[in-house]
């Protein structure tokens, strides 16, 4: 797999601009292998790369048309429609995740994320009562779940979980956002009230309006 094609695709899902790239190719001369694995494991720019592979063949159009045709185009867009409504995902992403969502773990998984005709790439991936996609963990995501959790991944299992698209996650010098994890707020008693005070998370004021 060339990663000169990888970056291209990385650059069509995230909108790379100049300088982007310019960082992005920086890192890959450093370490070339850990990109490739990072780039494919991420279901937005697998998407991207099978586009570049197999691009999609102009539709072709009848010479003769119906009566009363005319040679006007018709938008075949759909209104309000994202990016991501364009490209399916066998795995959750943040596009997934609008407000933070209280989540029940399933079970535990080692998924190949590979693309099809590629050698396999495995990894650890988390399955939600609630969801029909799993996540596929990172290692902040399983560094979060072990410190929330302990050790035991047996013991994840039944426990809830809160999961929600933080837009402060980068990679490669750019900001993409991506899928973080937290504990469920404790249900106490309401504490007296307190001097509102500027939240440091950009999260922080939507997260105040959930139960969890």
């Amino acid at each position: 797999m060339s990663l000169d094609l990888l970056i291209q695709a990385a650059a069509r899902a995230y909108f790379f601009d100049a300088d982007d790239l310019v960082a992005v190719r920086k890192v890959a001369e450093r370490d070339p292998i850990g990109m490739r694995d990072c780039y494919l494991a991420d279901p937005l720019i697998r998407a991207q790369l099978a586009i570049l592979k197999n691009p999609p063949q102009p539709r072709q159009t009848p010479a003769q048309a119906l009566p009363g045709h005319t040679n006007e185009p018709v938008s075949q867009k759909e209104p309000d429609m994202k990016i991501a409504e364009l490209l399916p995902s066998t795995y959750l992403k943040k596009e997934d995740f609008p407000t933070p969502a209280l989540l029940t773990i399933d079970r535990l998984e080692r998924v190949n994320v590979a693309p099809e005709g590629q050698p396999p790439e495995h990894k650890w991936a988390l399955y939600f009562a609630e969801q029909e996609r799993a996540l596929v963990l990172n290692s902040t995501n399983i560094q979060t779940l072990g410190t929330l959790l302990g050790d035991d991944t047996d013991h994840w299992l039944g426990h809830k979980i809160v999961a929600f698209a933080d837009p402060t996650v980068a990679y490669a010098g750019k900001l993409v956002g991506g899928i973080r994890l937290r504990a469920p707020k404790q249900q106490a008693k309401p504490a007296p009230a307190q001097p509102a005070a500027s939240p440091a998370n950009p999260l922080a004021d939507l997260e105040d309006d959930l139960p969890f």
